[in-house]
């Protein structure tokens, strides 16, 4: 890729229209190179294989020969797992608290006391999470064949299973694997009675008029707390690895996080958003490779599958280098129709998150997040303490916004009177216009004219100053005489040099009055958004604040230190994708493995296959860590290569991470592996 370069990958050619075959030449192709093998005839076939045979024994008729009872190896294999990794499996679901959640929900739902049940809650979620980390997926024949087949009778007393007696024939045998299924979907079934959110029922195909006459009658308060019991049950089987880390680790960690979703097939038959006649699973919709995935953003859609989006915020490590101290790993999820309100699950999310007391560092997203309404996305994970790492999209280049004098160019503040080919840094780049060495040298240049933030007032209003401004100024300016009292700056260990004079340009003053960050030391800026709901009402301030919202990065964009961070945030979610999705382990995107309908279901299903991803990513590290020199431990980065490298570009960028058509082209390619 030469330095001038836009992008690190090659341009695909639209699915649409006609397209054109490069010049080759036809005898250096595979068509003309490759090995081809011929068949002779039955007879010469029939004679070379005689000769590899000692005797020839018919294989069928009365002359047949071969033993009168079943061979062996007809017998199903069963391996019983150790008593040591059930009681690991034990004592990982009582850290969750997931049992306890689902028996308080249905103790509360009791009108009286019943029969007690064949079938402890606790036994199928140790057996689901056991099931899933042996690679079996999530289906009720694998979960009853791992409580009563694969355990030792230590492990079924812990369980409280009563083994079934030895079966006398194969019809009670048949019997005994029926009994141990249909106990299994009970109790399942019983779970997620209380934690299932939807209305409509499930498994039959019908006209949507007939579906909905057949809704259950749930309120919105009742929707709410089952989606919230669900989130919360999911999650916390979700973060049991991410839990159960060793302290030393936790403690490296700073708590960035990358948030995307991915696609995961279901086994149902797709009916399309304008249909009639329902799905057999109502809950679930078509995923579409390309804009915001729903279904219904293109109605020529084709390239799609019945699918529903898990969105996940992963925990990732941002110490920048060679060492990394913590393995991507799962620790909050959200399942919903695919496209249906990221944002929204983007909010549960984090809402579960502070909930269990994590410090937020860097958050990162593709352009979807970049996109989303700030008053549902950005300023929500800001309140919380969430530091944003997102893309500029080539629509948001320049100035984006402008408030009480300073511009906002691509994330951050700036002052008025910064030259125009510093703006257009990123723009000229794309433009393919300066080079990748020019681009970072105006970037640089940048800094001279970029505000500095002073502080936070108690109303949430934010405090910013020119470079020029305060106690120390940055720079020098004629219009800041204090700035020019000391022209140097630095200290012993940088070096000490001369500031950069910044020159105030006249065509920022109005009626003869320079900008207010040009009289005074510090601006308020007030990125709250609209004012009123009535949109009417909504003034041009109420508009640039709103856009400040929604722009705003906590990272100087174009530095080293935003494209790096973001690709190291962004990378590793994309790797759990693939890693999760590996049909050798957990299969996640296999619908094959996780064959019930319905959102509870599916978001149970998923949320066991991803903790059972998470389990082998901790081994993994574990096995492989070593002390640095401070004692803690990491894993060597590995250098990405390929499509996959770091592009060192700003993401945004046609052909890297955070362009919408790159994200999009790595779903085909998450899905073809």
């Amino acid at each position: 890729m030469s330095e001038a370069s836009p992008g690190h990958r090659s341009k695909k050619k639209s699915r649409g229209g006609k397209k054109t075959k490069p010049d080759v030449d036809p005898t250096k192709t595979g068509r003309a190179l490759r090995q081809e093998f011929t068949t002779g005839t039955v007879t010469e076939l029939t004679q070379r294989i005689r000769a590899t045979r000692t005797a020839v024994q018919p294989m069928n008729g009365p002359d047949a020969i071969g033993a009168d009872v079943p061979h062996p190896v007809f017998q199903e294999f069963v391996t019983k797992f150790a008593d040591r990794d059930v009681d690991a499996v034990f004592d990982a679901i009582r850290h969750s608290g997931a049992v306890e959640l689902v028996t308080a929900r249905i103790d509360a739902g009791k009108v009286k006391k019943g029969r007690p049940t064949a079938m402890s809650y606790r036994a199928l979620i140790v057996a689901m999470l056991l099931t899933a980390i042996d690679g079996k997926g999530c289906l009720a024949s694998e979960i009853a064949k791992t409580l009563y087949w694969r355990l030792h009778p230590s492990a079924m007393r812990l369980l409280d299973i009563t083994p079934f007696p030895e079966p006398a024939n194969a019809a009670d045998q048949r019997r005994q694997q029926w009994k141990a299924q249909r106990r299994v979907r009970l109790a399942l079934h019983r779970l997620l009675s209380v934690l299932d959110p939807s209305i409509h029922p499930k498994g039959r195909s019908m006209p949507w008029v007939d579906l909905r006459t057949l809704d259950r009658p749930l309120t919105e308060e009742e929707i709410e707390d089952r989606q919230v019991a669900l989130s919360v049950f999911c999650n916390s089987v979700l973060q049991t690895p991410y839990d159960l880390l060793p302290a030393s680790v936790k403690r490296k960690y700073r708590g960035s996080a990358c948030i995307d979703a991915t696609p995961a097939r279901i086994l149902a038959r797709g009916r399309g958003v304008d249909s009639e006649t329902a799905s057999t699973d109502p809950d679930a919709s078509y995923y579409a490779r390309h804009g915001s995935h729903a279904e219904d953003e293109d109605p020529k859609i084709k390239k799609a599958f019945f699918a529903y989006d898990i969105n996940l915020m992963v925990a990732v490590c941002d110490h920048l280098g060679d060492n990394q101290y913590l393995p991507a790993l799962p620790y909050a999820m959200h399942l919903d129709r695919p496209g249906v309100d990221p944002a929204g699950a983007s909010r549960r999310m984090m809402a579960f998150l502070h909930e269990k007391g994590h410090q937020p560092r860097y958050l990162a997203g593709d352009g979807l997040y970049a996109l989303a309404d700030p008053d549902t996305f950005h300023t929500p994970a800001r309140d919380i303490g969430w530091q944003l790492v997102l893309p500029v999209l080539d629509d948001h280049l320049g100035i984006q916004t402008s408030l009480e004098g300073l511009l906002m160019i691509e994330g951050s503040w700036y002052c008025p009177s910064i030259p125009e080919l510093l703006i257009d840094a990123t723009k000229h780049f794309r433009a393919g216009l300066i080079t990748l060495a020019e681009y970072r040298q105006r970037i640089e240049a940048r800094e001279a004219y970029r505000a500095r933030f002073k502080g936070t007032n108690k109303s949430g209003s934010q405090r910013w100053g020119c470079a020029a401004s305060g106690s120390h100024p940055a720079v020098m300016c004629a219009l800041k005489p204090k700035s020019e009292e000391k022209p140097m700056i630095g200290g012993p260990v940088l070096g000490v040099r001369l500031k950069d004079r910044v020159t105030p340009d006249p065509a920022t003053q109005t009626a003869g009055v320079w900008p207010k960050p040009c009289r005074q030391e510090s601006v308020t800026i007030d990125m709250g958004g609209f004012t009123s709901t009535d949109p009417d009402a909504i003034t041009t301030e109420d508009q640039s604040r709103h856009a400040a919202a929604k722009y705003a990065q906590d990272l100087v964009f174009g530095t080293t230190e935003h494209t790096d961070t973001y690709n190291a945030l962004r990378q590793s979610q994309e790797g759990l994708h693939g890693f999760a999705k590996d049909d050798a382990y957990e299969a996640l995107g296999t619908p094959g493995k996780r064959r019930i309908k319905g959102r509870a279901a599916q978001s149970v299903f998923a949320a066991f296959l991803l903790a059972a991803a998470g389990i082998r990513k901790v081994r993994v590290f574990l096995r492989n860590a070593i002390p640095d020199s401070n004692g803690d431990l990491y894993v060597p980065r590995r250098e990405r290569k390929g499509e996959h490298a770091t592009s060192h570009l700003p993401p945004g960028t046609k052909g890297t991470r955070g362009d919408p058509d790159y994200d999009a082209s790595d779903s085909d390619s998450e899905e073809a592996a």
